[in-house]
């Protein structure tokens, strides 16, 4: 979704992570970054108060997703605003835990947890040294809320924290000293590592959220009521275009195909789609001068064919507004002499395929059916783009395979869709060694398998002595790649075990 460039607070946004309701992923709308979860996370497939959560399930040490680039909270300018669910139950223990944290572990929290269930900040970035914000009675019977953290107004003594509720000042804490003494106060690399919730046994289990904004602004009490009361259902905000606070306007209705010749008594779905800013509801009424139509859904059945030619006028009428609608018109002809058009299929090749980042692939498209079917598609996809004529453009590959999913819906018939599966294979960096897949004397691939591997430099397998070995452990990608990381420059073969299988492979390291 596109950020609202009207917005006062737009300037001033450094990152805005959430859920996108349509493709169910995390995404930094600011730095249109998807992310790729690790173990622990999970977007709900039910809605709540604000839409999807992220739902971070309860004691998964290896739940955490790295951000595109740090969220450094400046001493004088900076606020973290927050939208979550319901992680807390009065009387239980809970494991202290990080919502925002520098490093691999809850002990470099920013924004995290105690075990009292309280949520705080954490100036230092690690377990001491904290302010806490929010109290437990706070938050304990919220089902979900708003929560936001300014930082400013410095002095001699040290950074002034306030902190919000659902858009109301809760507490101002007493300055904190700048421990960092180079004004950036917090500094944050990862989404959650480690349970943002209770401890195992404990239930319900981990947290939700639905939002983590930053500016680099020192925002005021009536910007932070706005952003509370402009965020909004199905992961909606005034900061985003068509969010929660703007208001739709509709410029006009288009009807899919056009005008149309049917055969007495055929029947087809008319679709419309309604333009406009911020949003608009894409509801229309449907009406017909002859035969019969379903106001709701455009469902159409042409009349009876007559001694003459019938001409039709279908007409889409903006729920939003309307004052904008849409016509076309059905031309039957005498005796019903049209082969009717009936879509009975579509399939898209090939059905999968490993593409290298950044480059191309070109899908076909056949849509079957009788009375020669339109082959216009329209096409989505869960990342890379792809044009009108179906070339797939891949995104840049990453240190682990990536599948992503390009869908194509008929026009004639938007109830027939295909899809097809695409991989961009990992690629390694400077320091990393990417094996080829690991295949099993079965001729069967390793899909994340526990590797266990010892890296030899110069290639002295035999004579090893005065080489200076690398060990390590690691996972196979879904592909059967394992990526090494941490290598010197150079030559080298790898040694890998996976049980009782073994593999080596010669390779030279950038």
């Amino acid at each position: 979704m596109a950020l609202n460039t009207s917005h006062p607070l737009y300037p001033y946004i450094e990152s805005i992570v959430g859920v996108d309701p349509v493709t169910k992923r995390l995404v930094d709308h600011k730095g249109n970054t998807i992310f790729t979860m690790g173990g622990g996370f999970s977007v709900t497939n039910t809605t709540s108060k604000y839409g999807y959560p992220v739902r971070l399930n309860t004691h998964q040490g290896s739940a955490k997703a790295t951000l595109s680039s740090p969220v450094r909270l400046r001493k004088m300018n900076s606020t973290i605003f927050l939208a979550l669910g319901n992680p807390f139950t009065p009387g239980f223990t809970y494991y202290p835990s990080a919502l925002l944290a520098d490093n691999a572990s809850s002990s470099g929290r920013t924004i995290g947890l105690d075990s009292g269930g309280v949520i705080g900040i954490y100036p230092n970035q690690n377990a001491t040294g904290h302010v806490w914000a929010m109290s437990a009675t706070d938050v304990h019977l919220k089902a979900a809320f708003t929560a936001a953290f300014t930082l400013g107004g410095a002095d001699s003594t040290g950074v002034i924290v306030k902190s919000y509720i659902d858009g109301v000042l809760d507490r101002t804490n007493p300055p904190y000293p700048d421990s960092r003494g180079n004004g950036e106060w917090v500094e944050s690399k990862f989404i959650s590592y480690g349970t943002f919730g209770q401890v195992p046994g404990a239930t319900p289990g981990g947290g939700d959220f639905y939002w983590i904004i930053t500016f680099n602004k020192l925002l005021s009490d009536a910007e932070i009521l706005e952003l509370h009361n402009g965020t909004g259902s199905l992961n909606t905000s005034s900061l985003l275009a068509g969010g929660a606070g703007q208001t739709p306007t509709v410029t006009g209705v288009v009807i899919t195909g056009g005008n149309v010749t049917m055969t007495g008594s055929e029947s087809r779905m008319f679709v419309a789609t309604v333009q406009g800013t911020n949003n608009p509801s894409q509801a229309v009424t449907w009406a017909a001068s002859s035969g019969t139509i379903n106001s709701s859904t455009g469902a159409f059945v042409a009349p009876f064919a007559s001694a003459s030619v019938q001409t039709i006028t279908v007409t889409a009428t903006s729920v939003e507004d309307n004052t904008k609608s849409a016509s076309i018109t059905v031309s039957v002809p005498a005796g019903g002499t049209v082969t009717p058009v009936n879509v009975t299929g579509i399939s898209v090749t090939p059905r999968q395929a490993e593409v290298l980042g950044g480059q191309q692939l070109q899908l076909i498209v056949n849509v079957a059916g009788t009375g020669n079917p339109s082959q216009a598609v329209t096409w989505v996809v869960s990342g890379g783009s792809v044009n009108a004529t179906g070339v797939w453009t891949a995104p840049a590959a990453t240190g682990s395979a990536t599948t992503y999913t390009v869908t194509a819906t008929s026009q004639a018939n938007p109830t027939y869709s295909a899809s097809v599966v695409l991989t961009v294979p990992a690629v390694a960096a400077a320091g990393q060694f990417l094996t080829d897949r690991m295949i099993n004397n079965a001729g069967m691939a390793l899909g994340n398998a526990s590797i266990a591997w010892t890296w030899v430099p110069g290639r002295q397998v035999g004579g090893i002595a005065g080489a200076t070995l690398v060990e390590g452990t690691g996972n196979t990608d879904a592909l059967g790649q394992l990526l090494v990381t941490g290598l010197p420059a150079g030559a080298g073969i790898l040694l890998a075990k996976s049980g009782s299988a073994v593999f080596y492979q010669e390779g030279l390291v950038a």
